[in-house]
């Protein structure tokens, strides 16, 4: 068992921060842990960004451990239902949740009330991920860069519509950082996850969004959507050609 896993385990923890993993555990039996399968809370619809980066490091822990982890997608209300379910499961370090910075951070400035407290509920064991994000746009969008977009959304002032994963969710903030930063209005469209979202956008009822790459990859390696920019500081290996948010033709920072 890993040593910072095993030093946590004598207090009731959760999967949390920027997609990071932790657990809970009163089990006296602590020796034997994990001795049956882990259930593992994602707090969003199957398919999506989350559920893509939950299901693939799980698999990786899951070889580690020697013991199965049973995924469950308790998605709504951009993700606190499924993490509040966990927050008040029996701890015996057999319940699991992944969190994200929306569900950690983002939503406790939204919602009047989350259902938990995540510094009071919640113990971070490690982080998973750092997450990049993808601006990503219909073919039918005749824009061939950032600076474009940004052009074609001054020209029309609220005639774009942005999907996101959900209220609250890392493609929500970005989107509402973009609209700052480049001084444009666009409409946000909130869907139930993004997976819903990148459906709706390869089929064209919304015209861009920013979402998390592990998500918007392959559909734009499938040439079902044009990706304009990607947020990290250098370019993606996966993606040579697309441009960071702060080179020239891209002339909002990430």
């Amino acid at each position: 068992m890993p040593k910072g896993l095993a030093r946590l385990l004598d207090r009731r923890t959760v999967l949390a921060g920027l997609a990071a993993l932790a657990i809970g555990s009163t089990s006296p039996a602590l020796a034997d842990y994990p001795d049956k399968p882990i259930r593992l809370i994602v707090p969003f619809p199957a398919g999506g960004g989350g559920d893509i980066l939950a299901r693939t490091q799980i698999n990786k822990i899951s070889e580690a451990l020697g013991q199965q982890f049973v995924i469950e997608n308790r998605a709504g209300a951009g993700g606190n239902i499924g993490t509040a379910a966990g927050a008040k499961s029996e701890a015996d370090g057999y319940t699991l949740v992944y969190g994200t910075n929306g569900t950690l951070a983002i939503n406790h400035t939204l919602y009047k009330s989350t259902g938990f407290d995540p510094l009071k509920d919640l113990e971070p064991i490690s982080r998973l991920s750092e997450i990049a994000l993808l601006v990503v746009v219909h073919p039918s969008l005749k824009v061939a860069n950032l600076s474009e977009l940004i052009a074609y959304a001054k020209s029309n002032p609220g005639k774009l519509n942005a999907g996101t994963a959900g209220n609250g969710t890392s493609s929500h903030l970005a989107t509402e950082m973009f609209k700052k930063a480049a001084g444009v209005e666009f409409q946000n469209v909130h869907f139930r996850g993004g997976a819903q979202a990148l459906t709706d956008l390869v089929g064209g009822q919304i015209q861009f969004m920013i979402e998390i790459m592990a998500n918007a990859v392959p559909q734009v390696e499938a040439k079902n959507i044009k990706a304009l920019a990607v947020t990290t500081g250098a370019r993606w290996p996966l993606l040579p050609d697309v441009p960071t948010a702060s080179e020239p033709a891209c002339p909002v920072s990430p």
